[in-house]
């Protein structure tokens, strides 16, 4: 939560996204943030909720902290490719809780999570953020993502792109 109240306090306006595959990880993503930015915290902030009943305006989504369901996010995303641009737009750090399960459950392959993660790291000719900050792309529940070489792998051509 500490890294959240660092971003979030260091780059206003931004949204930190975090992930979950179920109700109750994200249930215990808002209580902890909650409890961490009353003492850390610099500003008034907005905590979206979006999964099961949830819903997100995205055009609200400005500033703060963005806890949704994984599936969920799917769902919209196959909805309105223009929803997840939008929040990748918007957003400097993206945090999946269980990653290996979160990807292996509602999608079944890594588009998902390529697709979020490489958003902000290809950068602004690219269509990204200015800056990006992976906080750990190592999972070795996630086949190619099992060390920090095989994982940077996967991103080579994001790399060779956006610094030629």
């Amino acid at each position: 939560m500490n890294i959240i109240a660092d971003r979030l306090r260091n780059n206003e306006p931004t949204l930190v996204i975090w992930l979950a595959y179920s109700e109750e990880l994200c249930e215990q993503a808002v209580t902890e943030f909650q409890k961490a930015w009353d003492c850390l915290g610099d500003r008034p902030t907005t905590i979206y909720r979006f999964w099961g009943s949830h819903d997100l305006d995205i055009e609200q989504a400005q500033d703060g902290l963005v806890v949704a369901g994984l599936a969920k996010v799917y769902s919209a995303a196959k909805k309105s490719i223009r929803f997840i641009n939008q929040l990748g737009v918007r957003c400097s750090l993206v945090i999946i809780d269980e990653a290996h399960q979160a990807i292996a459950r509602p999608t079944k392959s890594l588009v998902l999570y390529s697709q979020m993660v490489g958003r902000a790291i290809r950068g602004l000719k690219a269509g990204g953020n200015a800056t990006a900050e992976i906080v750990t792309v190592v999972d070795s529940q996630l086949p190619g993502f099992g060390s920090v070489a095989s994982a940077f792998h996967n991103w080579e051509d994001v790399w060779r792109k956006t610094h030629e």
